[in-house]
């Protein structure tokens, strides 16, 4: 009786056994089908991510281009302007560069010409001084 018992222990046995590996494949079947659809919505949800990041990182550059070229133009202007009161600067320190130029060369002018006159009184004095001292030291005949 305890070949029996125990034949029917083992076949008990062998039956969970296979009772149990039945259970598992299919609770590895249904794993690997939960695990797929969740890779599968992963998957997509990481795709419109993506989608959404292209998108905004797109419409950001845009922006971002838009906004440089604003800058640009702004820049342009600015340096135009600038380079203009410059111009204009530059020609208005000129003109005044000429005009003292041409009043010193003025002033020297007549200062030469008053030193001149000055030499010419001092020669004409000198002149009339040396006559004067000449005539005093002639014997009158």
């Amino acid at each position: 009786m305890t070949d029996i018992k125990s034949l029917q222990v083992q076949k008990q046995k062998e039956m969970d056994y296979t009772r149990q590996q039945a259970e598992l494949k299919k609770a590895r079947e249904n794993f690997a089908k939960d695990y797929q659809k969740v890779v599968k919505t992963n998957e997509g949800q990481i795709k419109n991510l993506q989608k959404d990041y292209e998108k905004k990182t797109s419409g950001l550059e845009n922006e971002l281009e838009q906004k440089l070229m604003q800058i640009r133009n702004k820049h342009k202007i600015v340096m135009s302007e600038e380079s203009a009161r410059l111009n204009t600067e530059l020609n208005n320190l000129k003109k005044i560069h000429s005009d003292k130029v041409d009043e010193i060369k003025v002033t020297q002018t007549e200062e030469i010409g008053r030193l001149i006159n000055s030499h010419e009184e001092i020669l004409e004095n000198a002149n009339a001084r040396f006559a004067k001292e000449k005539s005093k030291l002639e014997i009158p005949s």
